[in-house]
């Protein structure tokens, strides 16, 4: 299960934001967690995947958009992820098992690094589209029958290490962590939503239109034939688990490309402009998003703080 949910997308362009989920979009919101193990487990590799990647090609992944106070940040991620997992391993010794969850380090690009599909010529040249995995990720596999009763909150089978230890929170060390942390530990569907939507409906502007447009021709002028910068990513000879012998030349051409035509800048420019409408037709909506983000933040850092782990919060005043 992936707790890294490609949002859904409503409106104009939904059509065009599938094909931008389909393949790996920018989007990084965590959805509330739900109190079942596997999901725990997922939960880890969604909020922990989180240090910055330098990037040598262009500056896609440093870009800012209106919407990112209001989304959990990388360092807000890490220190959520590791507050919930030092909750659930405390919990779990309670009950004399010994689930010491990990948590990821590294991810495999920023908020905005590929939100305008591929930008980093190093990236395209050694992967062509693929993304490359970094970091440890917690599967569930590693869980025994045990944990995942503990974990869950079902009742721990009679000659197990936990039977007799007293009884199981409920929605187990799992939903005992989220309780601890407020109860959901994702960002809000407000900002989500906005952050997907408003890239698709950029598509739709005449601005990006056109910047597409120049870009098709670009990418012709090199032998490619590609109406817009998703129609690459979902080429069904690069869709493979591994990349394609020619997919790093393409996807070397499409940055190329971007670079040429001033894609990235435009199709941002036009993005940045929809988010702050859509954020300013809700004040009231994105200041209480805030709010709780701030909340959760303030909670995880209170639970490090306790166990002598904590860092700077970091997102007050974003």
């Amino acid at each position: 299960m992936v707790l890294l949910s490609h949002q859904r997308a409503s409106g104009p362009g939904s059509a065009s934001a599938g094909r931008v989920r389909a393949h790996g979009g920018p989007w990084w919101g965590v959805r509330g967690l739900s109190r079942r193990p596997a999901v725990l487990v997922a939960c880890l590799a969604a909020l922990a995947a989180c240090a910055p990647v330098a990037s040598s090609g262009p500056t896609a992944a440093d870009l800012e958009l209106p919407v990112m106070p209001y989304l959990l940040s990388d360092d807000e991620h890490r220190e959520i992820s590791t507050a919930f997992s030092f909750l659930v391993n405390r919990c779990s010794h309670r009950f004399g098992l010994d689930v010491d969850l990990p948590v990821p380090t590294g991810r495999p690009f920023s908020h905005t690094e590929r939100r305008y599909g591929i930008a980093d010529p190093g990236l395209a040249a050694r992967g062509g589209y693929h993304v490359e995995e970094r970091g440890r990720q917690a599967d569930s596999s590693e869980l025994s029958p045990a944990e995942e009763a503990i974990l869950s909150g079902e009742p721990p089978a009679a000659g197990s290490p936990a039977a007799g230890s007293g009884p199981v929170p409920d929605g187990g060390c799992a939903g005992e962590a989220i309780t601890a942390l407020g109860g959901d530990l994702g960002s809000s569907q407000l900002a989500r939503d906005v952050d997907i939507q408003s890239v698709t409906k950029a598509m739709e502007d005449p601005r990006v239109v056109r910047v597409f447009a120049a870009w098709s021709d670009c990418m012709a002028d090199r032998g490619y034939t590609y109406d817009d910068p998703w129609d690459p990513p979902n080429d069904p000879r690069f869709t493979e688990g591994t990349p394609a012998p020619e997919e790093p030349a393409v996807a070397t051409a499409d940055v190329e490309c971007k670079v040429a035509t001033g894609l990235i800048g435009v199709w941002h420019a036009v993005d940045v402009e929809i988010q702050t409408e859509m954020i300013d037709a809700d004040r009231a909506g994105f200041d209480a998003a805030k709010a709780d983000k701030d909340a959760l933040v303030r909670a995880a850092h209170a639970v490090l703080e306790a166990a002598g782990t904590a860092g700077p919060v970091t997102g007050e005043g974003r």
